[in-house]
């Protein structure tokens, strides 16, 4: 079977796109970004690429695609009518939904919470529109509505769709229960590739902690236009539990904090407001590639502390056995998953501080890590999520 995949968020999509070859089956993979985030060489090396077979195609930066044809929209069109069934992300289902082809549609955030909600959408365009001509705003405004109720037409088409579970992200919830999709079509599953991502020993105990900050730093409120809950990371709590270990225990640590998100100068500013700037390593913007080798020398990778969820950055570093410290949202995914999850809970400055205290002990880091391991090799494997998405096409 040639499975088609177009749209390649966070590189999550060409993760599955490895799974689903290495199971046996063709892939063509259309790719539509510049930026590094979204590009598969700076997360795999092209002669690892399994023989998946990859289309750059310019990018698309005012979401005409979803609702007109040109040079870009009819080669991608092609390149989907060679396939049996696709897998899509961002705005291209609504693509997808004019090919007559079976797809799954893979919603990460804002393709959903910003593209998905009508009035969410225009009031966002609206207040980013710095036209004084209200004709210009007012048309502008409507084609963003009309971009959301051609991607809602396309969720509610697909095959499958695949989100969160119930109860992370309640907004995103209730726009898929507006849409009325038909039981049984939601999936929730995510995934790290735990074969990219081997198991690694933790480095040798040293005089100093060292911690890696792995979400974007998003965390400033009120939300910006164009940001979904998803997006905010609660940076500041992380920090307010960091300055109670300063005062609290003060052993040396060290936190590696990448200039990566809206909000990298105010981060800048609580940093120093609270005296933690000796404790705090600056690096520029890294690829995957660079971030997984920094996990390598990292004692604790440090993810999200407000109401989102551990993404691929936790799971990644989960993978290669190390503890990760956040907001796992265990009221959530332990019902769900149907066992606890070795994430070192924390969802307030109190609670970092603690598990800092606690994390200290090397022999629980190497405990932590290894039930890290073992948690997503069960739990979030791309292996198991390819099985899921070939299972709605019918193949194996």
């Amino acid at each position: 079977m040639r499975i088609g995949f177009v749209g390649n968020t966070n590189n999550y999509p060409f993760m599955l796109a490895m799974a689903v070859r290495r199971l046996g089956h063709d892939v063509t993979f259309v790719v539509d970004s510049e930026e590094k985030l979204h590009r598969p060489e700076f997360m795999y090396e092209p002669a690892a690429w399994g023989g998946i077979e990859v289309h750059f195609v310019p990018a698309i930066r005012n979401y005409r695609h979803a609702i007109a044809s040109d040079r870009v929209v009819r080669q991608v069109a092609r390149l989907a009518e060679s396939c049996d069934a696709l897998i899509v992300n961002g705005l291209w289902p609504t693509l997808a939904a004019r090919t007559g082809k079976p797809y799954i549609v893979l919603l990460t955030g804002s393709d959903l919470e910003l593209h998905g909600d009508p009035g969410f959408v225009i009031r966002s365009y609206w207040r980013q529109l710095s036209s004084r001509n209200m004709f210009e705003r007012v048309v502008r405004a409507l084609f963003a509505a009309e971009v959301a109720r051609r991607q809602r037409a396309a969720i509610v088409k697909a095959t499958a769709y695949n989100y969160f579970p119930r109860g992370v992200i309640p907004n995103g919830d209730r726009i898929l229960d507006s849409l009325a999709a038909r039981a049984g079509k939601r999936l929730s599953f995510m995934m790290t590739d735990v074969e990219r991502c081997a198991y690694v020993p933790p480095p040798p105990d040293g005089p100093v902690l060292r911690l890696l900050l792995a979400a974007r730093l998003n965390w400033v409120h009120p939300k910006r236009p164009g940001l979904v809950e998803l997006d905010y990371k609660g940076t500041d709590i992380f920090l307010h539990g960091l300055k109670l270990f300063k005062e609290q225990d003060g052993r040396p640590l060290s936190v590696v904090m990448v200039k990566k998100g809206h909000d990298v100068q105010p981060t800048v500013d609580l940093v120093e407001q609270l005296g933690l700037r000796e404790m705090v390593e600056w690096h520029d913007e890294m690829s995957q590639r660079e971030l997984l080798e920094q996990y390598k020398v990292t004692d604790i990778v440090v993810d999200q502390f407000a109401k989102g969820v551990v993404g691929m950055a936790g799971l990644d570093a989960m993978a290669m056995g190390r503890p990760v410290l956040a907001n796992g949202r265990p009221e959530i995914f332990e019902p769900t998953i149907g066992e606890p999850s070795p994430i070192c809970q924390a969802a307030n400055p109190e609670e970092v501080f603690r598990q800092l205290v606690r994390l200290f002990d090397p022999g629980v880091r190497d405990s932590v890590g290894k039930q890290s391991r073992k948690y997503v090799e069960r739990h979030f494997s791309t292996h198991a999520a390819a099985q899921r998405c070939l299972a709605v096409f019918g193949c194996s």
